[in-house]
């Protein structure tokens, strides 16, 4: 995907993006603390957190196994992109994310938050004189995407670590508030639809789907990705879009697209329309939101539901 694409895209909806849903997860960086506890699936092992986010000390039928300690820089740091200040760097350590542990307490993966603080793609206003067309400069946050987003550990020793911007392939598809990035495809987070993270009961293997459409299933023996794929409705479309959704007052299910922005495919149609053959999308009134299309002649068709592209998330 080009990058003047992610320009298009911001540049068309940077004020709705921030402001819808603006208040949440605002309030601060998100952390855990010292003391929190992680436990397997059959309760019998935990991951506690202990030495300021710095260890997980696991432990298994009431057996201490072995203790992990951080590993790279792990470093998120506070700033404030919007104004350009820079406030002093924290290390978050194992505090800015989630720890998942096998039944047995042989496997620690620890993984990012869903939604942690600092923006993946940064958006500078410039001088409207001189670049009329293109009031907000959008490029991405090329120290933000290296931070490490997956650690998978085997008996307290480092297997493999990847970073944001591997794991997201696009960085410009996620939803990002005003001072947050939403990563990660999981039903914790509000209007948001998706699988969450899951590791096996017997450790082997763990899967994540992300905000950028993409589906992850770790070898938790090797590191190594099983799959590492688009999602299947991605895969499956000659054409997603974003925009603002106008039901037909006269065509059943027919949907107009204003402000539309294409992120996979192309269309020469001057003015982009659909039927939503899912019956999934609400016709009361208009929307913003996105839609995964097949085309069949001369028209498009939803072959995903409305669920797929939650309201206010993504391009919007």
């Amino acid at each position: 995907m080009e990058f003047n694409f992610v320009k298009s895209v911001f540049c068309g909806l940077i004020v709705f993006n921030l402001l819808h849903l603006a208040a949440f997860a605002d309030a601060g960086i998100q952390a855990r603390s010292d003391g929190h506890i992680f436990y397997s699936q059959n309760q019998k092992s935990k991951a506690i957190l202990a030495e300021q986010g710095s260890q997980y000390n696991v432990i298994s039928n009431s057996r201490k196994l072995y203790t992990v300690d951080t590993v790279s820089p792990f470093l998120l740091p506070p700033k404030d992109y919007c104004s350009k200040k820079i406030a002093s760097a924290r290390d978050l350590g194992f505090r800015g994310g989630e720890a998942y542990i096998s039944n047995d307490g042989s496997v620690l993966v620890w993984l990012l938050l869903p939604t942690f603080y600092g923006h993946v793609i940064l958006y500078d206003t410039v001088n409207t004189k001189t670049e009329p067309n293109h009031p907000i400069n959008v490029r991405r946050n090329d120290e933000l995407l290296k931070t490490p987003a997956l650690a998978l550990f085997r008996n307290g020793r480092l297997v493999k670590t990847y970073d944001l911007l591997t794991l997201l392939k696009r960085p410009e598809l996620v939803q990002q508030t005003a001072s947050h990035t939403n990563w990660l495809r999981d039903p914790s987070l509000p209007d948001f639809y998706g699988a969450g993270p899951s590791l096996s009961p017997d450790g082997k293997s763990f899967t994540f789907e992300t905000s950028s459409y993409r589906h992850y299933a770790l070898d938790t023996f090797t590191g190594e990705f099983i799959q590492a794929d688009d999602m299947d409705f991605w895969k499956k479309s000659d054409l997603i879009v974003f925009g603002r959704l106008t039901p037909s007052k006269t065509r059943k299910h027919y949907f107009s697209i204003g402000s539309a922005k294409i992120a996979k495919g192309s269309s020469s149609q001057q003015q982009l329309g659909f039927f939503d053959s899912t019956k999934t999308y609400p016709t009361e009134s208009v929307f913003w939101s996105g839609a995964a299309l097949v085309r069949r002649g001369n028209h498009y068709f939803t072959q995903a539901p409305f669920s797929s592209f939650p309201p206010g998330w993504g391009l919007l």
